[in-house]
């Protein structure tokens, strides 16, 4: 394969994944709008209650394998491609099962509501069928990610349309539970039927005593790391439902996925550029720290760009989509948007920390943030409610992504530059002459 045609094949493949993050958001979010009308506050925390739940042990389950299993098949050779997936998929499907059993277990002990027990069993099939997720690993070490793509869209097409049948319908909450469940099914059985067809099958997978100590000891801190980033997006809703209600769950789960909706933007600018950042360091010190810097400026310009009309405009945008039963979510919108500004700055230094081989520092200040948001939660909960848990998450991620950085000789140059961006926003010149040199450095590289 040329070196142009390899090039063709990486941009088909990195425009197919985006593609299908954009398309499957926005279909999830409209079907949402319905769903969530329909069940109402306490039903809709209820059910977000139960997969946030089962979401914060997913990278325990996962092994941290994910990413270690794909650098593996693209550096491996061909016949020790079924020596890997073999393995991983033994490895998370077992982790998976004793997860679930725990889960269920518990689950059973502490519920009394038949419902929530049914809900985790539903939720749960993520552990127990994420060991099929090698598939998708394969696919994207062969630069095939259309066919994960395929998987993917099968599951949120799925998905949201039984939610929409069931809302016409009027069917109780356990059957919105169980789309999951379907979901995830007819995904395995895309994913298993393309790879049946480019390869001799599973039938040729193998388990490797020696590799499988390996990848465990050498995926650890990406499992603290996942994690951490998992307590960071769900423990919120889990301690609301303990210490509040279903109601109290429900609306601040509203408020969080309107809040999260714009996180794909920094994921794909920065996927994006920062090859061209990577080349920068290559050239010289100070062209590198220019880029960076510039990157910093940009990500807080879109934040807050994103931060500021949902601010004034919360309550109109909370009432017009899901109706006034929700009107306390437009509270805690126009709070937890502004942890979008450290999330924006944040994906960039992980890029930076990754490249600069600080990944130990990075789990670090993940495992402090995770830790202090549990304790601002427990603290801030009891008197404010779910305001309580959206200024915990402010502050926390605001401690993770940016402050903790000035702590640490080896990431002091990223907070003084994360620190410069967001001063720069007090003067909107400088910010646009660092957007403007950014795309110029760009276009020449």
């Amino acid at each position: 394969m040329t070196a142009s045609k390899g090039f063709k094949k990486v941009l088909y493949n990195s425009g197919f994944l985006l593609s299908e993050k954009v398309v499957s958001l926005l279909i999830t979010f409209l079907v949402s709008i319905f769903v969530v009308r329909y069940l109402g506050p306490s039903q809709f925390g209820l059910l977000e209650y139960t997969i946030s739940l089962v979401a914060i042990v997913l990278p325990i389950g996962r092994l941290g394998t994910t990413h270690l299993s794909i650098r593996d098949l693209v550096t491996c050779r061909d016949e020790e491609e079924s020596k890997i997936l073999g393995t991983v998929f033994v490895l998370v499907m077992l982790s998976g099962a004793i997860l679930t059993i725990v889960i269920l277990v518990i689950g059973n002990y502490i519920e009394d509501d038949v419902t929530v027990k049914l809900l985790l069993l539903f939720a749960s099939s993520k552990l127990l069928l994420q060991g099929f997720e090698v598939f998708d690993s394969w696919f994207q070490s062969k630069v095939r990610s259309k066919y994960t793509v395929y998987g993917r869209m099968a599951f949120h097409l799925s998905n949201s349309g039984l939610k929409l049948l069931f809302t016409f319908m009027g069917l109780s909450l356990v059957y919105f539970g169980s789309t999951v469940l379907v979901g995830l099914l007819l995904q395995v059985v895309v994913w298993t039927f393309f790879y049946q067809r480019l390869t001799k099958g599973v039938g040729k997978w193998t388990f490797d005593k020696v590799y499988a100590k390996n990848l465990l000891k050498n995926s650890w801190p990406l499992i603290i790391s996942g994690l951490s980033l998992a307590i960071y997006m769900k423990i919120d809703q889990v301690m609301l439902r303990n210490m509040v209600d279903n109601e109290a769950v429900g609306n601040y789960a509203v408020a969080v996925k309107l809040s999260e909706l714009w996180y794909f933007i920094p994921m794909s600018i920065i996927a994006s550029v920062f090859p061209s950042i990577i080349k920068a360091k290559l050239v010289n010190k100070r062209k590198y720290d220019l880029r960076m810097q510039q990157l910093y400026d940009l990500m807080v310009a879109m934040a807050l760009l994103i931060a500021l009309p949902i601010t004034f405009l919360g309550e109109y945008i909370i009432e017009i989509l899901y109706g006034h039963e929700f009107i306390t979510s437009a509270k805690v919108l126009t709070v937890h948007i502004w942890a979008g500004i450290f999330i924006f700055i944040g994906v960039a230094r992980s890029k930076w920390i990754v490249n600069e081989n600080l990944q130990k520092i990075g789990m670090i200040f993940n495992l402090i943030g995770a830790g202090l948001n549990v304790i601002l939660n427990l603290l801030l909960i009891p008197y404010f409610g779910i305001m309580g848990a959206a200024v915990a998450t402010v502050v926390s991620q605001a401690a993770s992504a940016w402050f903790l950085g000035a702590f640490s000789i080896r990431t002091r140059d990223a907070f003084k530059m994360q620190s410069k961006a967001m001063f720069n926003v007090i003067t909107i010149i400088p910010l646009i002459r660092s957007a403007r040199s950014f795309k110029e450095s760009l276009i020449k590289n």
